[in-house]
């Protein structure tokens, strides 16, 4: 059904969502449809050829693998990427993931970097997507979120 639904939607729209997919995929063990998915953000990456693309599939990738030494590079390389393309949103997300994979990792510092950068970037942007979920990976961490006012 995924490559059908590709398929049929040649106008791009669909890249938008494929790494939403791939993420709640992955995080519900559902890996082969994380992969599946995979192959068509490396497709579209690949012909988008902007850092907004590869940064989508670095993050998407780094989602996917069971490789921590393949990981952290594409963490970092999503992130350096989305920066560059100026998406925010997108930037802000990759902050997000990396952060929660660091904490699981153990590395509760780093993850605190990564989910503080994600909570400034929200907050800048004048939104509070996700801020339950910032939340409570930076309790897990051992902080407590910072309080925002308006």
């Amino acid at each position: 059904m995924l490559c059908q639904a590709c398929d049929a939607n040649r106008s791009g729209v669909f890249f938008w969502t494929l790494p939403d997919l791939i993420e709640a995929a992955a995080r519900c063990g559902e890996r082969d449809r994380a992969r599946g998915a995979m192959e068509h953000v490396v497709k579209r990456a690949r012909v988008i050829s902007a850092d907004w693309g590869l940064g989508l599939e670095a993050r998407s990738a780094a989602l996917v693998t069971d490789d921590p030494l393949q990981a952290e590079p594409l963490y970092r390389e999503a992130i350096e990427r989305l920066d560059r393309a100026r998406v925010r949103t997108d930037l802000a997300r990759a902050h997000l993931v990396y952060g929660e994979w660091l904490r699981r990792e153990n590395r509760r510092t780093d993850a605190r970097e990564q989910l503080r950068a994600y909570d400034d970037l929200l907050h800048a942007m004048g939104t509070h997507l996700f801020a339950d979920r910032v939340r409570r990976e930076l309790t897990a961490t051992g902080e407590t979120a910072r309080k925002r006012t308006d």
